[in-house]
């Protein structure tokens, strides 16, 4: 289904572009969040009608999501959940927890702009993608454990791992170093034979 969108929306399209998408995308999506129109003549007129004001709504949209990307930038949200002396969680942690924690840490998002790639469901920290807007996405740092001492003893030690890496150089294997240059070689001369030509 062919369509122009009323807002600016990641992996689809800016505003005011026509796109064409899946048309259960557009129907159970777009169309009812009023974030794309069908496209036809009366909807084109209507954007066009209209098209400064949305622009200033997702521009104003953009700045709000740029405090609140200044509000999490360097922040750890804690979530306290039950788990066995392995560190498996009794469940998991959604993006509703994540949601929840932020809010609890003063921050309020909807927990639909949160996506969890892998599911938690063991005590440690986590990186998770927010997208607070079309054109700002954040990374959240989420410290799943067992009790708040936990946590901190945890931020503690990345901490300190962090700065021990830092202060750190690694030396180079020189002998590795060689045997890969001459496998890289190797590789470039039989690529050479099988390219010649045959006669």
């Amino acid at each position: 289904m062919e369509v122009i969108l009323l807002e600016s929306i990641r992996h689809v399209g800016s505003l005011g572009e026509r796109v064409v998408v899946k048309d259960g995308y557009a129907r159970n999506y777009l169309i009812p969040t009023k974030k794309a129109m069908r496209l036809n003549k009366d909807s084109l007129a209507f954007f066009e009608a209209r098209k400064a004001e949305l622009a200033a709504n997702n521009e104003a949209a953009k700045k709000v999501a740029e405090t609140i990307r200044e509000k999490i930038a360097g922040k750890s949200f804690i979530i306290i959940r039950q788990a066995g002396d392995s560190g498996h969680l009794y469940g998991s942690v959604t993006t509703r927890d994540v949601a929840a924690a932020m809010k609890a840490g003063g921050i309020d998002i909807d927990y639909t702009s949160i996506s969890i790639d892998k599911p938690i469901k063991d005590i440690g920290i986590y990186h998770i993608r927010a997208t607070l807007h079309s054109d700002v996405v954040e990374t959240i740092k989420v410290n799943v454990a067992r009790t708040e001492e936990e946590a901190v003893a945890a931020e503690e030690k990345v901490a300190s791992n962090i700065s021990d890496q830092d202060n750190s150089i690694e030396p180079v294997d020189v002998e590795l170093a060689v045997a890969s240059e001459e496998v890289v070689e190797i590789v470039e001369n039989i690529v050479e034979i099988i390219e010649e030509p045959k006669v």
